[in-house]
């Protein structure tokens, strides 16, 4: 017992008899506050001379492109879902859709070298621009909605609008050529239902009269009449 009390008397007492105290940290901040915050105020704003010739800003363009949830009357005059299945399915395909190679592409090719951004040389080849221009595209779906966002960043505002207009341009251009090859691939098929059903029309009608040159005409015309 007397050695642990020495212990702990040797603990309070340094070489010389004075009394140490434990360091109190938060006193500490409160003595030094005002040195501590200039000190730190000149640190920040030396860090921020010193470093902001290396930070670039970066601009962003959104768009929002809505999906027709309208329906098509079908041949039986009912109608039919122009999205298939789940809501949700449809929009991510058509997020996929808009980040396509032959979308950009497309949207490359019609936009005019005078009006491209910083970040697309026109010395460069048009694949080459279209995988730059690919990797700044962001397409995501709004959840719960017909909506879909797209956006473009660069380091300079210039133009961002006018490509990013040009690519949903192009994929609604797509969209409709696909919709008009299938209606002619409906017409096609119409047509040549409609030619099968003319043809067989007229093998039925052949076989008739082919059957009605074997009976004799009074025969014909009596059987006839006793039907009636």
């Amino acid at each position: 017992m007397d050695e642990n009390n020495s212990q702990r008397d040797g603990q309070r007492w340094v070489d010389g008899g004075r009394k140490t105290k434990p360091f109190d940290l938060m006193g500490f901040l409160r003595r030094r506050s005002l040195p501590i915050l200039v000190l730190g105020g000149l640190f920040s704003l030396i860090a921020n001379l010193l470093f902001l010739p290396f930070v670039k800003p970066v601009y962003q363009t959104d768009a929002l492109l809505l999906l027709d949830p309208t329906k098509e009357p079908t041949l039986t005059g009912r109608e039919r879902d122009i999205i298939p299945g789940n809501l949700g399915d449809y929009t991510r395909t058509m997020v996929s859709r808009i980040m396509s190679y032959d979308v950009v592409f497309d949207a490359l090719t019609q936009v005019p070298e005078e009006e491209l951004p910083s970040f697309l040389q026109p010395s460069s080849a048009v694949e080459r621009n279209t995988f730059r221009l690919m990797s700044r595209i962001k397409v995501a779906e709004v959840p719960r909605t017909y909506l879909v966002s797209a956006k473009i960043t660069a380091s300079e505002p210039g133009h961002l609008g006018t490509l990013l207009n040009a690519i949903l341009e192009s994929f609604l251009q797509k969209i409709h050529r696909e919709q008009e090859h299938m209606y002619e691939r409906r017409l096609v098929y119409l047509r040549e239902e409609r030619a099968n059903i003319q043809k067989r029309i007229e093998q039925h009608r052949a076989r008739l009269l082919a059957l009605a040159d074997t009976v004799e005409s009074k025969a014909f015309l009596h059987e006839a009449y006793t039907v009636h």
